[in-house]
């Protein structure tokens, strides 16, 4: 049997199989690292969600990795006028958009943006915003911190021409959103959090919680499903093959064997 498989044109199908099963084993054990280190994230960002507030002030230290999914407590303003939207946010089955929105830290020159909450999508506008003003003057808000978002798939905000302004973004990224601040941006922004005492119209805010395990699990089964059936396949063909070849039957030139007529 070992001779048979490793003998002729037959050697170079053998290692190709062995081969192309590594390769989909291995791509089945970096799905399953990548899903610990998924279940790893998660876990930690259920203990920060559940933990008090921590106020970030001006001029601290600021590492995003530390401060992901930390409740904050921030003491500013908002300006309004250099909000912008951000794009395909739904609640209950209802499209629109979130609104982002500098928030001044007392005692600073820097900003960080906060997403506001959610607002329909017929009620977008410039004009039609102003209905969703912040509250004016100094406040005290708490959100969840979140890290820049990179446009790492579709699809992709426009880029910011100079003098130009882009309204509405797929994805809040700060060096890109910071071409078009006038303020200087923290590298994070923040999710305010509902609060008992809110308005129950738009903007609508709710409650983060912790990113999902993703599809690593079902990509890892899928690249394991396909070694097992490859490896599997093959081992059967060539088995079926090896049996004729014992028993006489004429092999055609590849492995394959000759149809015999009666």
């Amino acid at each position: 049997m070992i001779r048979f498989l490793l003998g002729g044109r037959r050697l170079a199908l053998t290692l190709l199989v062995v081969m192309t099963t590594v390769a989909f084993c291995g791509l089945g054990v970096w799905q399953v690292s990548r899903l610990d280190q998924r279940l790893a994230d998660i876990a930690q960002a259920e203990l920060r969600l559940a933990a008090a507030p921590v106020a970030l002030a001006a001029g601290q230290p600021l590492d995003p990795d530390q401060l992901y999914y930390r409740r904050v407590e921030l003491r500013g303003s908002f300006d309004a006028s250099q909000e912008i939207l951000r794009r395909n946010r739904s609640i209950n089955g209802l499209t629109g958009f979130h609104i982002v929105t500098p928030f001044r830290l007392s005692g600073s020159q820097q900003a960080v943006m906060v997403d506001r909450g959610w607002i329909p999508y017929d009620e977008a506008t410039v004009e039609q915003r102003a209905v969703f003003a912040p509250p004016a003057g100094e406040l005290t808000i708490i959100g969840v911190v979140v890290k820049s978002q990179e446009a790492d798939a579709p699809p992709y905000d426009p880029p910011v021409a100079p003098g130009q302004r882009l309204d509405a973004w797929f994805r809040i990224n700060i060096p890109r959103i910071q071409q078009q601040v006038n303020t200087p941006l923290l590298p994070v922004f923040v999710e305010q959090q509902w609060q008992p005492s809110d308005p129950t119209t738009p903007p609508i805010r709710g409650e983060s919680v912790p990113p999902d395990a993703g599809n690593h699990m079902s990509y890892a089964i899928q690249w394991f499903s396909f070694a097992i059936i490859l490896l599997g396949g093959y081992a059967a063909i060539t088995y079926q093959q090896w049996l004729r070849l014992r028993e006489g039957e004429p092999a055609a030139p590849g492995g394959a064997f000759a149809v015999q007529g009666e």
